[in-house]
């Protein structure tokens, strides 16, 4: 064999051995890929939730929540199909607040009120219905999306 391709199929190693490392040590968001048309910040397997960045004009404009909402739905058939029919989103506006109101890491901004202010909507596929500003009671809509 000549050293070229010795060190072609020697570079093809080291790349699958670091893929698996990555995928087994969850550095890896999805095996299926990154979607195109929106952040996955965070994936709660055990509780089926991905967790997605998105803008206070993008929950506020419905049409455009929706179309969202389909997107996400078309990836989670694709790309999560044992969650069924069984999983729910929420909207952040920065990974930072991803998460649940009682996750220890974000106390100091359930404090100060920044993680109220930045989780923007809910959506829950079972009933599929969108609660958009959970958390301003101002604010607070309810929708069902049809998909």
């Amino acid at each position: 064999m000549s050293t070229t391709l010795l060190r072609i199929i020697a570079a093809i190693v080291i790349l699958v051995v670091v893929s698996l490392e990555l995928v087994s040590c969850g550095w890896v968001k999805d095996t299926c890929g990154y979607p195109k048309n929106f952040i996955i910040l965070k994936l709660d397997k055990k509780s089926k939730r991905v967790f997605i960045q998105s803008t206070v004009e993008e929950i506020t404009d419905l049409v455009y929540a929706e179309l969202l909402i389909r997107e996400i739905d078309s990836y989670m058939q694709t790309c999560r199909s044992d969650w069924s029919n069984e999983y729910a989103v929420s909207f952040f506006t920065d990974r930072k607040y991803a998460g649940y109101h009682d996750d220890e890491s974000l106390q100091p901004f359930i404090l100060d009120g920044t993680w109220e202010k930045s989780y923007l909507a809910e959506f829950d596929k079972f009933v599929s219905t969108l609660v958009r500003f959970p958390m301003d009671p101002k604010r607070t809509q309810v929708d069902k999306v049809e998909l």
